[in-house]
């Protein structure tokens, strides 16, 4: 059985207890919790509200932690999201007087994984594969945390691979520029609505 959480709104509070609890709301959880999208954790989930909201999805339900893939439309396609931004939680506040670092190397990794295969998620694929029938790769591009925003599109990539790319080259993960170069280039927010919406319906069609 599935198990959901209410629909919180932001604006409940903690009861139960006659006890002083200044603005021990589920806004305020979420704000210490989740606030830092440079964390990578944080950036990850993000990535995948954000391809969710640009593919016009319907977020009803709890985001499902321990599924072998991100998103599931209405038609059933799979897609799997990879996020990853040249800037971190640690990075210094960039000194106007100094030269900006060299971006790192970028690695989307984990493009295969062992799914759970019962309905109770005990027991896990004896090997891993690629659980997903679309891969999206979001890239923030900009590497100077002082201007550094996740709410702005204009910086950030898209790439689409579909699972039969990954399943022919096997990589287990692969680099910004092999990404790059499968994917055929990097895609705006609007291109990649899109190329994503036209992808997802021919996979669809062949379920």
């Amino acid at each position: 059985m599935k198990h959901t959480t209410p629909g919180y709104s932001g604006g409940e509070t903690l009861a139960g207890a006659e006890v002083s609890l200044p603005d021990a709301s589920i806004l305020n959880f979420w704000q210490w919790a989740y606030s830092d999208l440079m964390d990578n954790v944080n950036r990850g989930v993000f990535a995948e509200w954000l391809v969710a909201k640009l593919l016009g999805l319907s977020l009803t339900e709890p985001r499902p932690p321990w599924q072998a893939w991100d998103i599931t439309t209405p038609d059933a396609v799979r897609i799997e999201v990879k996020a990853s931004s040249y800037v971190q939680s640690w990075t210094p506040t960039h000194d106007a007087d100094a030269p900006i670092a060299k971006p790192a190397r970028i690695e989307f990794t984990n493009l295969r994984t062992r799914a759970f295969v019962d309905a109770k998620q005990t027991q896990l694929a004896e090997e891993p594969a690629y659980n997903a029938d679309l891969y999206v790769f979001c890239m923030q591009t900009i590497p100077n945390p002082s201007t550094w925003d996740a709410l702005d599109l204009s910086q950030w990539e898209f790439f689409l691979l579909p699972k039969a790319e990954l399943v022919q080259h096997g990589y287990k993960s692969m680099s910004l520029n092999t990404v790059r170069k499968l994917s055929g280039g990097s895609l705006a927010a609007a291109q990649f609505q899109d190329l994503a919406q036209q992808m997802i319906a021919e996979i669809a069609a062949t379920h």
